[in-house]
């Protein structure tokens, strides 16, 4: 063999190698997605959960009593302070809304209208990437 087909060869390994790596590279790029999306699935279960128990509070033909309202702030606020940094706007506004409608400066749609705007922008960020 000249020094020609030596480096003609080389040069084929290299190649070969480096397309095999970009290929197995590209085929793991879902599985990384994926995980990732479950990541933020479990980041923000509790704040979905928070959320689904203050919507079941205000559907109630009586709503809330100012105990109820107290605690669901209460724990909205500290779910809202271990959630991404992307959901703790929705959830401060939550939070905001029900304080708001325990001094009685908001109604009951609009807490309702805040969990569900909340709830479905927790639902975009776990679909994100």
């Amino acid at each position: 063999m000249s020094g020609m087909e030596i480096a003609l060869a080389v040069l084929l390994l290299v190649v070969g190698a480096l397309l095999k790596w970009f290929f197995d590279w590209v085929k793991d790029r879902p599985g990384v997605r994926r995980q990732a999306r479950e990541d933020r699935k479990s980041d923000t279960a509790a704040a979905q959960s928070e959320l689904g128990d203050l919507a079941v509070a205000f559907r109630r033909p009586a709503g809330p009593t100012q105990e109820q309202l107290e605690n669901l702030s209460e724990r909205l606020s500290k779910v809202e302070a271990d959630a991404p940094e992307k959901v703790q706007p929705w959830l401060v506004a939550v939070v905001g809304r029900v304080d708001s409608y325990g001094a009685d400066r908001c109604s009951a749609s609009d807490v309702s209208k805040a969990v569900e705007t909340a709830r479905e922008k927790i639902r975009l960020f776990r679909d994100e990437g």
